[in-house]
């Protein structure tokens, strides 16, 4: 907290020195900090008006000259991009970082291979540099070379167990193509030239928590934090094993160390969430969930996650509420119009429940339950005929034998609720035929059957078959 408020105080320091026209000298870190936080706000014109006012006390920072190409690529604003790298050049040929900006604006604008040159050129003169190593790697996936990429990010992890996006790729590439078994040998290797390391046993930890090995994880995770007890990431990787290990307890009380330790992250406060739901503490749930949506309005999992919890605790409205606004964000989110459409039929608006089982089936039509639920509520209305009809559009979209059974067992009891007795049979026959095993449901739904001996008497046929 107390970081985040010095640089507010840092931002409004720098604002009114704007303001008042003034001249005043900042650091070259300061000024890094400010444009950070306004590329962070997504305000292009003051990240750059920082740079701006900055070059013009310090002309010859690289990392201003940097920290502009920098904001340029992030904003897309392309050609400006290239004229301050062209620019920066001139004052620093041979910076490295300069030329890796280069190469990677080169391969993003489509001139590929010019990229990779400069990359290739780098990677002979400077050997041992990590971030060239990377950004070759991520040439070589570009390239589909898998082996190749490969190499390069474990040549890049070797300089810097710190490289962190190199890290995520290789485990990223590994998982993908089922080999982070195989290269479990490479990870333990490394850890046996630091076994004092605890980044090593924290990349260990996390390699063992991608390939389900959570035991030897929180073994690995427990070393490091014998090793260094101030590297507080390790809380949130400890609270994910713990949680697929069905240790709720344990796995709460490491991600609350984890918010104690690394302030408010958004994956920890959804991670708690998901426990508290999973135990049906659904006001805890809540309780976590919105403070992650407080920290970014714009997850749609989590406003769907607080209307489930609000709809098991029967609060309809304020589930609608939090459904809606999945909605508004995200108007083909299928399972918050199924939502709805149940909230909707528990308040009684019948009407509303429909049009939003509509949507539903519209934008999910494989979902049998949706077709089941919809038909439901024309069942309840006698509107037996209708029922049947959706029921019929649903048995279009099944992709399963199981599926179709399903539809069809519910179809019978709908045909026979409409005097239509022939039809009616002969979907139980298709149920039958294609899963015995599920014709339970069809007196599941509709109990009466089981007093009906002609429909008793076809189910015995296919039961000896």
């Amino acid at each position: 907290m107390e970081k985040r408020k010095d640089i507010k105080t840092l931002i409004l320091q720098f604002e009114q020195v704007l303001m008042a026209g003034e001249k005043w000298l900042f650091s070259i870190e300061e000024l890094l900090q400010i444009s950070s936080y306004y590329v962070q706000e997504n305000n292009k014109s003051l990240a750059l008006k920082t740079i701006r006012y900055g070059l013009s006390y310090h002309a010859y920072s690289v990392e201003l000259w940097q920290e502009k190409i920098h904001i340029l690529s992030f904003f897309q604003d392309f050609n400006r991009a290239k004229a301050t790298i062209i620019e920066a050049l001139n004052l620093f040929p041979l910076d490295t970082d300069i030329l890796i900006q280069k190469a990677i604006l080169w391969i993003d604008t489509g001139q590929f291979d010019a990229g990779k040159i400069i990359l290739e050129d780098l990677q002979s003169r400077t050997q041992n540099n990590e971030e060239v190593l990377f950004q070759l790697g991520n040439v070589a996936l570009l390239e589909a070379k898998m082996d190749t990429a490969i190499t390069f990010y474990k040549q890049a992890i070797e300089i810097n167990i710190d490289h962190q996006a190199a890290f995520r790729e290789l485990i990223f590439i590994l998982e993908e193509n089922k080999k982070l078994g195989e290269e479990l040998i490479f990870f333990e290797e490394l850890l046996d030239q630091n076994y004092y390391s605890y980044r090593h046993w924290y990349c260990l930890g996390y390699v063992y928590e991608h390939l389900s090995s959570y035991k030897k994880a929180l073994q690995a995770f427990d070393y490091c934090y014998a090793l260094n007890d101030q590297y507080e990431k390790v809380w949130y990787r400890m609270g994910n094993c713990y949680q697929m290990l069905k240790k709720p307890e344990q796995a709460i009380k490491s991600f609350k160390i984890a918010l104690s330790a690394e302030g408010p992250r958004i994956a920890t406060y959804n991670a708690l969430a998901n426990i508290f739901e999973l135990q049906d503490e659904f006001g805890l749930a809540i309780k976590y969930y919105s403070k992650s949506l407080k920290l970014n309005p714009t997850q749609t999992d989590v406003s769907y996650c607080i209307g489930q919890c609000l709809s098991e605790q029967e609060k309809w409205l304020e589930a609608i509420h939090y459904f809606n606004n999945v909605l508004k964000l995200e108007p083909d989110y299928a399972l918050a119009w199924q939502a709805i459409a149940l909230a909707e039929y528990q308040l009684g608006n019948i009407n509303s429940s429909i049009d939003a089982w509509e949507e539903a089936c519209m934008l999910n039509p494989t979902e049998i339950d949706n077709w089941l639920n919809w038909s439901t509520i024309y069942f309840d209305l006698k509107d037996y005929d209708q029922a049947s009809t959706l029921i019929n559009r649903g048995l279009q979209e099944c992709e399963a034998e199981w599926e179709m059974a399903l539809l069809y067992y519910r179809n019978t009891v709908y045909l026979y609720s409409a005097g239509r007795y022939q039809e009616a049979i002969t979907n139980l026959e298709l149920a039958l035929s294609l899963d015995f095993e599920l014709h339970s449901e069809l007196f599941d739904f509709f109990p009466t059957l089981t007093t009906h001996n002609l429909l008793l008497n076809i189910i015995n046929q296919y039961r000896t078959k």
